[in-house]
């Protein structure tokens, strides 16, 4: 009895404890339990229990009640149940302890796992528990202890027990807090789904800006016009961008998806988001540029202006530096960077806005040491232009006149000076107008096709580049014959409703053209413009130097000379030649004299004079063409081209010519380049008595290595490309001084050609059909096509692109961070 008595005081007495705390947290299942125990009676425990068995903890009282703990650990309080991580504790035993009950063994039964998901068992306390109200408590707060602290092991009614708790609320929420946890660990939880669907929109989004990136880096690349007349939905070419964008989506369709999801007023197809994108890219060059220039330390300003479709003054702004790579050499890159609308053509403004342009850059400890121009005062005016107040700024920048503006003015002189040169460009200019017309030009090409010739078409003179006329000389001389034929064509017309000005104006210009003057014209200018054209395209290259030009003009003039003394036989060969094949008369027609009646009715005792035979008029014919033609215009020429191409800085052209022209005598030597050091002593950072013995070196290195029979004499090389032959064989990474002298050489401007041709690629972007193009839109396009190279890489991988974009303000209705 003392046992019994023992068992039940101890689990009355712990029933008393629970019914001690307060009301409010008194659950009705403590209640049952209570009043269950005491309708039983006294309960009577198997031997097996009081005796201690490995492994098996007897249930009783338990006086510890900190396994209310929501955490679950398994060691908490004693108890041997499951935690967070491990889920709910289920052991298999072979047999449970049983407890005898209302005179019958009861135990707890495993099958009960199966009908209960959330059950577990504890060894230690024979007692059943609740593992998703235990770890996972309901929001509320409201907590069954029976299922969380004590356990239940009232195997009798077990089962209504778990079902009744099954059906309660506190139980239900934390049940459902259960299955997200286990639905959070498969799938992510609420955080990380937000995370992945976040990283995955930024993804898209990206990849979304990339493909419309290159799409508009591609348009602009190729001068291809962006937007359509027309954009709405139903219009059936709605632009170059936006159907390039529908047939990029029909061959990928995650693309084509999200266009369509994205909102219609963020679609990020509009003008604006292609004028920020444009913007961003051409930035992105720009800073490329002067990053490169603050890298070489030294540049020079090249600016022209023109006129656009929209009347527009323009002017381009364009800079020259030289990189050195010690694998490589020194680089020479010609950039441009801008058009500004000039608003004002005085000084003033014009620099102005050129020292706004050249301080976007950014460049710092860069010294700008020449500025090139055309010959307009307003620019190289040296009292008031352009380039004396940007002196003001940059004490070193030395104006060098666009060399490539020498010659055509040289050109243009010439037709000046020689007013048969002058007239023979007129008649040239009056007949591509009449083999323009559509009735000429048909039998024209009708007779090039008839002799299976690839058909050529008569060039018009250009007003402004002079040079260029030797292509319209050209297709003049190879194709003089079908010309001729034209003109005689329509000349005897016998067609009833011919066109008298027709027949009148061909007549004219037959006669003209079918004599020795126009053949002769011809072919002397063809030789003139020939030489030219091959000096004119070396000092438009933008890999140039002055060297290269003073070796070019130098020979230039040689050649003139050397033609003017030994090569009007060779012309007139070639004239007679030409005249023969066209049936042209080398002596014109005598004109018809009238005849003298002083001497009728006198006897004539001496002769009066004697008529030259036929080969002495011939002669003395030829002779006139020489003297008034071929003469005069080659001295015109020549003397055109030593005043032009005078060397302005004598210091200048003499260092430059001893740094980068090996077939000069003064070829690095130093009492040549002293000068130029000294004028530059502030812009460059040179030891003097080290450029003296590093020059000296240099030349030994080169006389060395010449000795060697496979490399040629390169001291009497004329080649515009000598000098970097010879850079070849100087190591420059070991003589800084000379390399930085050198760098400064080729940094100086020889041409502004770079400019002319952003003009030209102004007018084939801002075309008659894009006149209103703002002037924000045409210099971002513009830099886009002139540095085709930079913007090809960024069209290839645009991430910098859509990087700089997204930084540019801030993206409401898009994620791309």
């Amino acid at each position: 009895m003392s046992l019994f008595k023992f068992g039940f005081t101890s689990r009355v007495n712990n029933s008393e404890a629970e019914f001690s705390d307060s009301e409010s947290r008194q659950t009705d299942e403590s209640r049952e339990e209570s009043e269950e125990l005491l309708k039983e009676g006294p309960r009577e425990l198997s031997v097996t229990l009081q005796v201690p068995v490995p492994g098996v903890v007897q249930p009783g009282p338990s006086s510890n009640t900190s396994a209310e703990s929501s955490t679950g650990s398994s060691d908490d309080g004693g108890l041997d149940l499951g935690s967070k991580d491990s889920g709910p504790k289920r052991p298999n035993l072979a047999s449970f302890p049983k407890i005898k009950i209302g005179g019958k063994n009861r135990s707890f039964n495993q099958d009960w796992y199966t009908q209960f998901s959330w059950l577990e068992y504890s060894i230690s306390k024979d007692a059943a528990f609740c593992y998703s109200c235990r770890i996972f408590p309901s929001t509320s707060g409201h907590k069954e202890h029976s299922f969380t602290a004590n356990g239940v092991n009232q195997w009798k009614k077990a089962i209504e027990k778990f079902r009744k708790h099954s059906e309660s609320e506190c139980h239900k929420n934390s049940f459902s807090r259960w299955q997200h946890y286990l639905q959070s660990l498969s799938e992510g939880s609420i955080a990380s789904k937000i995370s992945a669907h976040h990283s995955r929109e930024v993804k898209e989004n990206w990849e979304y800006l990339t493909q419309i990136s290159k799409i508009i880096i591609f348009l602009a690349r190729q001068g291809i016009a962006l937007r359509g007349d027309d954009e709405g939905v139903d219009s059936p070419n709605r632009g170059n961008f936006l159907e390039l964008c529908s047939l990029i989506a029909d061959v990928n369709p995650a693309f084509g998806q999200k266009i369509k999801a994205m909102p219609l007023n963020a679609t990020y197809l509009s003008a604006e988001i292609q004028n920020e994108l444009l913007n961003t890219t051409a930035d992105i060059i720009r800073k490329q540029i002067g990053e490169e220039v603050n890298s070489a330390g030294l540049a020079t300003i090249i600016v022209d202006e023109s006129k656009d479709t929209s009347k527009k003054e323009q002017i381009s702004i364009c800079l020259r530096y030289a990189e050195y790579k010690e694998a490589e050499g020194h680089i020479l890159h010609e950039e441009f960077l801008d058009f500004h609308e000039a608003d004002n053509l005085d000084a003033k403004s014009l620099s102005d806005q050129i020292l706004r342009e050249v301080g976007k850059l950014g460049l710092t400890n860069v010294a700008i040491v020449g500025q090139c121009y055309d010959g307009a005062s307003v620019m190289s005016g040296h009292l008031n232009g352009v380039q004396a107040r940007l002196k003001e700024h940059f004490p070193n920048a030395q104006y060098v006149h666009c060399h490539a503006h020498r010659l055509n003015l040289v050109l243009v002189d010439i037709c000046k000076n020689v007013s048969s040169a002058g007239e023979f460009f007129v008649l040239l200019e009056a007949l591509y107008v009449f083999m323009s017309r559509s009735l000429v030009h048909k039998v024209f090409v009708d007779l090039q096709q008839r002799d299976k010739e690839r058909v050529k078409e008569l060039v018009r003179l250009s007003d402004t580049r002079w040079v260029c006329r030797y292509q319209s000389l050209s297709t003049l001389k190879t194709r003089y014959r079908y010309v001729v034929e034209v003109l005689q064509h329509f000349c005897d017309s016998q067609e009833p409703k011919r066109d008298p000005k027709l027949v009148v104006e061909a007549r004219g210009l037959l006669n003209q053209v079918m004599s020795v003057s126009f053949v002769t014209h011809l072919e002397l200018l063809m030789t003139l413009l020939s030489h030219s054209q091959a000096l004119s395209v070396t000092l438009q290259a933008s890999d140039t130097n002055l060297g290269n030009a003073v070796t070019m003009i130098s020979s230039v003039i040689s050649i003139i000379e050397e033609t003017r003394a030994s090569g009007w036989p060779d012309l007139v060969h070639e004239i007679t030649r030409i005249c023969e094949d066209n049936n042209i008369p080398m002596m014109p027609q005598p004109k018809r004299r009238r005849k003298r009646r002083t001497f009728d009715d006198s006897v004539i005792m001496a002769p009066t004079g004697q008529r030259s035979q036929p080969e002495a008029a011939e002669h003395e014919f030829l002779d006139d063409l020489r003297v008034n033609i071929f003469l005069p215009i080659l001295d015109a020429f020549k003397s055109e081209m030593i005043r032009r191409f005078s060397a302005s800085n004598i210091a200048i052209m003499q260092g430059v010519d001893a740094l980068l022209t090996p077939s000069s005598v003064n070829f690095l030597k130093y009492s040549a380049v002293g000068p130029f050091v000294e004028l530059y002593s502030a812009s460059l950072d040179v030891d003097v008595q080290l450029l003296k013995a590093e020059m000296a070196m240099a030349g030994q290195i080169i006389s060395n290595e010449q000795k060697d029979t496979s490399i040629p004499d390169l001291s009497r090389e004329h080649t515009a490309n000598s000098f970097s032959n010879v850079e070849k064989l100087i190591p420059f990474a070991n003589l800084p001084n000379l390399q930085k002298t050198t760098q400064l050489a080729l940094t100086l401007p020889v041409s502004s050609a770079v400019c002319e041709r952003s003009f030209s690629a102004m007018k084939y972007i801002k075309n008659y059909l894009r006149s209103t193009m703002g002037n924000q839109r045409l210099s971002d396009l513009g830099i886009i096509y002139v540095s085709g190279g930079r913007s090809k890489t960024l069209q290839t991988n645009p991430v910098e692109i859509v990087t700089k974009f997204s930084q540019r303000e801030k993206r409401t209705r898009i994620q791309l961070f």
